[in-house]
């Protein structure tokens, strides 16, 4: 019974040191460039696509990201009316 009390004091010990010395021995955080590639890259992955500008189901297969780019600049596109669509469906243009 001795020893159990014993090893029993030694792990409580081990436990409270534990508690009280990891949390200074964390990294400090290093700061994040906001405007740089790798972060707006890793941010985009999140992004959720709104209905409205989704990609099309384009089924049987249907359409999935395999890679994201980052790049700056513009690029135009419009909505026009898709021909011969009924009802009334529209397609984005270049």
């Amino acid at each position: 019974m001795n020893k159990l009390n014993s090893i029993l004091s030694v792990l409580l010990l081990s436990v409270i040191l534990a508690i009280l010395i990891l949390p200074g021995c964390k990294k400090d955080k290093e700061a994040v460039d906001m405007n740089s590639p790798a972060y707006r890259i890793r941010e985009s992955e999140f992004l959720t696509i709104p209905a409205a500008v989704d990609l099309p189901a384009n089924l049987p297969n249907g359409n999935s990201r395999i890679i994201t780019f980052y790049a700056e600049g513009v690029q135009k596109y419009r909505s026009q009316i898709k021909a011969g669509s009924s009802p009334v469906s529209y397609e984005w243009v270049f």
